[in-house]
């Protein structure tokens, strides 16, 4: 990613790339990627989450659900789902992460792993905040 990029160059580059490309071309789901990331860093995480919805999405349709790539994307909205306060949605999507790489790499594979200290760091964080 172009340290320079701005999110008004990168909302202007995804808007092309969806216009000549399409929503699910790698070009598309590329900009989309650093849109969120930005968005990200910029601490609008609602944005960055529907960025990450639409990356997974295209990624789903053209990767499939259980590819490494599709697993990583989901794992990033589960993250930005976190970040957002969305503890709901990020649980879901922990799980989601977990079983596909449960699946595909095994569940002791570090990845898999990974995903499930983070599941469970999103668990005790609604547990404190129902028993407050």
């Amino acid at each position: 990613m172009d340290p320079s990029a701005t999110v008004d160059d990168s909302e202007h580059e995804l808007a092309r790339a969806r216009e000549r490309l399409g929503d699910h071309h790698p070009d598309t789901l590329a900009a989309r990627s650093v849109l969120a990331t930005l968005y990200r860093r910029a601490r609008r995480f609602d944005e960055a989450s529907a960025q990450l919805e639409g990356l997974l999405a295209g990624l789903r349709a053209t990767r499939g659900a259980e590819d490494q790539q599709t697993l990583e994307a989901q794992q990033r909205l589960a993250f930005a789902y976190r970040l957002a306060d969305r503890l709901g949605d990020a649980e879901r999507a922990y799980e989601a992460v977990i079983a596909g790489r449960s699946k595909t790499l095994g569940a002791q594979h570090p990845d898999t792993l990974i995903a499930e200290e983070h599941l469970a760091a999103v668990r005790r964080r609604r547990w404190h905040e129902t028993v407050g």
